[in-house]
This record gives structure tokens, C-alpha cells and sequence, in this order.
């Protein structure tokens, strides 16, 4: 079975800190679910999490749920 996810990203920089300060939030689209890190590698694997969740549910015939944003 292969699924397909959309996700938003968005990334604050804190000018002030000439850049170096980073904010990144992420929103998987299907299900509204949020997540926010400093970093990328956390907001890859919790993509990756959240794909795997997505399919489980599709797979089993449940609508998709949201899930609580964290940081």
C-alpha cells in the first residue's frame, strides 16, 4: 500500500541573534496534527512517525487523528 502526505513547514530566525536562533513547526495537512522543533532531524523524524501513524489508520479503514502538537 503506499500513501501520500502533505505537511507545511515553517521556520521562525530570530534576527536579532543574526539568524542563528531557528524555530521550525510543522503541520501534517491531512490530519491538522503539529509538531515544533530547534531542529531539523527532530522535524524529519517525526514526519516520518506521523506518515506511519497516517497509513496505519488509512489502512485500517479509520479517519485519521489528531494528533496533540508538541515542542
Amino acid at each position: 500500500m503506499t500513501t501520500q502526505s502533505s505537511f507545511l513547514i515553517r521556520c521562525w530566525l530570530d534576527l536579532d541573534a543574526g539568524g542563528a536562533a531557528k524555530i521550525y513547526s510543522i503541520q501534517h495537512v491531512q490530519t491538522g496534527a503539529e509538531f515544533r522543533a530547534h531542529d531539523l532531524d527532530e522535524i524529519v523524524r517525526w514526519m516520518q512517525a506521523e506518515n506511519v501513524r497516517f497509513a496505519a489508520q488509512a489502512s485500517e479503514g479509520q479517519a485519521p487523528q489528531e494528533k496533540e502538537a508538541s515542542e
